[in-house]
């Protein structure tokens, strides 16, 4: 078969490309050539780089109703990771790793009495244990919040209640990866 190598890509994902798909000479970057992405690291959440929560929000809401596509990251059509991703760097100009265990292990860990909007809530299926990772959001009613993701079994990104999400899945854990106005602390 064709050489392949292995690449990086901006969000930190590693995977094996046949040789003759990479462009450039085949030399090793000196620094780090995704220096330009903002990215977050395991601890403290980063402040947004563009935008906000306002903005972020925005950019989920448009995508209601679009369908889910395993390994997707588009607006068209994306898997529950792949619409995190987009969204938060849609929205607030930050990268996150595209996979849902990646994902995990950003930012700062956050109880699950203390989810508040723009955090990450981690879960996994009740009979297939599939790990899954929605984005809450402030809910119209004040003080309350949602979640919107894109969801496997339904085919489609849609937003409802923490409560609601809570009882179809497993808690795993949930992540603050941006530093918000007004919810800077886990």
């Amino acid at each position: 078969g064709a050489a392949r190598v292995l690449v990086q890509t901006p969000d930190g994902t590693v995977g094996w490309v046949a040789r003759a798909r990479v462009g450039g000479n085949g030399t090793q970057p000196s620094g780090d050539p995704w220096g330009r992405y903002q990215r977050p690291g395991l601890g403290r959440p980063v402040p947004p780089h563009t935008g906000g929560l306002t903005e972020v929000a925005l950019a989920a809401r448009k995508r209601l109703g679009r369908p889910y596509r395993w390994g997707g990251n588009t607006a068209e059509a994306a898997d529950c990771s792949g619409f995190v991703q987009s969204v938060i760097y849609e929205g607030a100009g930050i990268l996150l790793p595209k996979n849902t265990r990646d994902q995990m292990m950003k930012g700062s860990r956050v109880a699950s009495g203390a989810i508040g909007p723009g955090d990450l809530i981690f879960v996994r299926g009740l009979d297939a244990g599939i790990m899954h990772v929605g984005l809450a959001l402030p809910e119209p009613a004040a003080g309350s919040v949602g979640v919107i993701h894109s969801c496997l079994s339904r085919n489609v990104v849609l937003e409802e209640p923490l409560d609601a999400f809570l009882t179809r899945y497993r808690f795993t854990g949930a992540r603050r990866v941006l530093a918000w106005a007004g919810h800077e602390g886990p």
